[in-house]
C-alpha cells in the first residue's frame, strides 16, 4: 500500500499524467448471458476490494462462481469473503485461502487494517490456507474457456496455478488483472506484492491489465462512500461493506475504485481505453512495456470514462439498498 500512496501522490500533484478523462475506443458489446467469473483478491487493506466484490454480486452479468484470496494472511482475509458473502445470501459462492506466502518464499507481515467488523457479522471461521490453485484448476477444468478471472491483488495465486498446472493458461477463457503502473517506472503495490509471481504471469498468457495510472482517476471521498453504503438495509451486503468503510475512513479520506473498474472492464470494456502491448515485468515488480517487441500479448487500459463508470458502479450496486 506504501508504493501505491507513493503514487498516488506524485499522480495527485499532476507529475505523472493530467487528469483529462480518455474516451473509450473499444465497444461495448457483451455475451449472452451471465459470464462465469472467479475473483482473486487480497480483501483486508485497501478498501477497494470490498467494493469490486460487492460490485460482482450485485452485477446481473456476473455469475460468481468462486473466491480466492492471496497475500499474508489468506485465511483472515477469507473470512471477510465469507462475512460479506452471507450478508449477501450468498453462501453458494465458495471461498478459498491462498498461499501466506511469496514464491520467493517470503511473507507478508503488515496485518489486515479493516477485520474488527468480523465479531459483528457472521461468517465461515475457518480456512484452509494454501487451497487457492487447486480450486482454481477444478473449476476451471469444469468449465474450459468459459471463465473470467479477475485478479485484483498480488499474483501469487495466478502464478502458482501456472507452475502447478502448466495448461490451465490455455483452459482461461479470460484474464484481467489490475496491476501495474505503465505510463511511470514505478513499482506499484499488485505488481511489487509477489513480484517474482507478477512475472510468471505476464509471461505465461494473454492478459488485461488495468493499472494504477488508470483507476487513479475514479475516486470519491470516503465519506460518500461510507454514506452511501449506509444506505443499505441492517443485515444486508452494503451495511457490512459500510462497517469495513468506516474502518477505512479513519485513515483516508479519499476511496479510489482500482479492483471495482477492473471488475467493470472484465465485464464492459467499453468504460476503458486500451492498446496492445508486450509488458516485461522487472525483478521489483515494475511493469515496463516492451516498446520494440513485435509480439504484444498483453492488452493495456490507457484511459478511463469516469464519470460514466462511477454513475454505473452505483446505479449496479444500488441493487442491494432494498434488500
Amino acid at each position: 500500500m506504501d508504493s501505491r500512496r507513493s503514487f498516488i501522490r506524485k499522480a495527485s500533484s499532476g507529475v505523472l499524467f493530467s487528469g483529462a478523462v480518455v474516451a473509450p475506443v473499444r465497444g461495448g458489446a457483451k455475451e449472452a448471458g451471465p459470464r462465469a467469473v472467479i475473483l482473486d483478491t487480497d480483501i483486508g487493506n485497501d478498501i477497494d476490494d470490498v467494493l469490486c466484490l460487492v460490485y460482482l454480486l450485485a452485477n446481473p452479468g456476473c455469475d460468481l462462481i468462486g473466491v480466492t484470496t492471496s497475500y499474508g494472511q489468506t485465511a483472515l482475509r477469507a473470512r471477510l469473503v465469507s462475512a460479506i458473502l452471507r450478508a449477501a445470501r450468498r453462501d453458494d459462492v465458495p471461498v478459498r485461502a491462498g498461499s501466506s506466502t511469496r514464491l520467493d518464499g517470503g511473507t507478508e507481515k503488515r496485518g489486515v487494517l479493516y477485520d474488527e467488523p468480523l465479531g459483528r457479522w457472521p461468517h465461515q471461521e475457518s480456512f484452509e490456507e494454501g487451497a487457492a490453485a487447486d480450486f482454481l484448476y477444478r473449476r476451471l477444468c469444469e468449465r474450459p474457456g468459459e471463465i473470467t478471472l479477475i485478479s485484483v491483488g498480488p499474483l501469487t495465486n495466478v502464478a502458482r496455478l501456472f507452475q502447478r498446472y502448466p495448461d490451465s493458461a490455455r483452459m482461461l477463457g479470460r484474464l484481467v488483472i489490475m496491476n501495474g503502473a505503465f505510463k511511470a517506472p514505478v513499482p506499484e503495490y499488485n505488481a511489487s506484492g509477489d513480484a517474482l509471481a507478477t512475472g510468471i504471469v505476464y509471461d505465461s498468457t494473454p492478459l488485461t491489465a488495468v493499472g494504477l495510472d488508470v483507476t487513479i482517476k475514479t475516486r470519491m471521498s470516503s465519506r460518500e462512500v461510507h454514506e452511501w453504503f449506509l444506505a443499505g438495509p441492517d443485515d444486508g451486503p452494503l451495511r457490512a461493506a459500510a462497517d469495513m468503510i468506516a474502518v477505512w475512513r479513519r485513515v483516508s479520506p479519499i476511496t479510489f475504485f482500482h479492483d471495482p473498474l477492473a471488475a467493470a472492464a472484465a465485464l464492459d470494456p467499453s468504460f476503458c481505453s486500451f492498446k496492445k502491448v508486450k509488458v516485461a515485468p522487472t525483478k521489483n515488480g515494475v511493469t515496463k512495456v516492451d516498446k520494440k517487441s513485435a509480439v504484444k500479448p498483453h492488452e493495456i487500459a490507457t484511459g478511463v470514462d469516469k464519470i460514466r463508470f462511477l454513475k454505473h458502479y452505483l446505479d449496479v450496486v444500488s441493487v442491494f439498498k432494498n434488500g
